[in-house]
């Protein structure tokens, strides 16, 4: 979902900005704290929700000195929802992005507390990262890099935990639970855990080479 409101809006008040975003937020499940935010023009505020990329879930663009008639970007437009190649926007049930041509890798993870974020990382390259949903959900990116596939949980605090289910490497699942590699279970201590789908503190499950088998299978 893509929103947009002009600050100086005399006919929708500008606060009905900041409830259409709790709305959505809440519809996809997600925190309404932004994963990432920009300025695509000068006078614009962009704040994305679920996803730092080009095809977040929930993208709202604040502008500056509009009022209720705003114009349209048709490229931004366009781009959101994955009409110029970028691949398909955020749904209910997945978030895709691309990286270039190659290997198309999804994650099927979920958070505790809709505040967890995650970062698929190929031959120790971030690729994508996202905010997870409290349900099972595919979150998906393709890249033409090569490595190992990691899957690390970075903003550990409090009750925050990720549960990472499998991995898919262009239509070949790997289970978390069969990877030997695991840096952010706790048994006693974190990092002190493998073979398990949890993170419960910042780490990463090394899911194996983009190419081949993965560790523990």
């Amino acid at each position: 979902m893509q929103l947009r409101h002009g600050v100086n809006d005399d006919v929708l008040d500008y606060n009905n900005f900041g409830e259409e975003i709790k709305q959505w937020t809440y519809v996809h499940e997600l925190s309404q704290t932004p994963t990432a935010t920009d300025t695509p023009q000068p006078n614009q505020s962009r704040t994305r929700y679920g996803s730092s990329g080009p095809n977040a879930p929930v993208e709202a663009i604040s502008i500056q000195g509009a009022g209720h008639n705003i114009s349209i970007n048709a490229a931004e437009v366009i781009r959101f929802f994955g009409l110029d190649g970028t691949g398909p926007s955020g749904s209910s049930s997945s978030s895709s992005s691309s990286s270039g041509g190659g290997s198309t890798i999804a994650v099927r993870a979920r958070g505790t507390t809709a505040q967890e974020s995650i970062t698929l990382r190929v031959g120790g390259i971030d690729v994508e990262s996202w905010t997870l949903a409290t349900g099972m959900r595919d979150y998906t990116a393709t890249t033409a890099l090569s490595g190992d596939v990691l899957v690390a949980f970075t903003n550990d605090n409090g009750d925050r935990d990720v549960q990472v289910d499998y991995v898919q490497v262009n239509g070949q699942a790997r289970q978390a639970e069969d990877q030997s590699e695991n840096t952010g279970a706790w048994d006693g201590s974190c990092g002190g855990g493998s073979f398990s789908e949890w993170l419960h503190c910042n780490g990463h499950i090394n899911f194996g080479p983009v190419s081949g088998v993965s560790s523990g299978m």
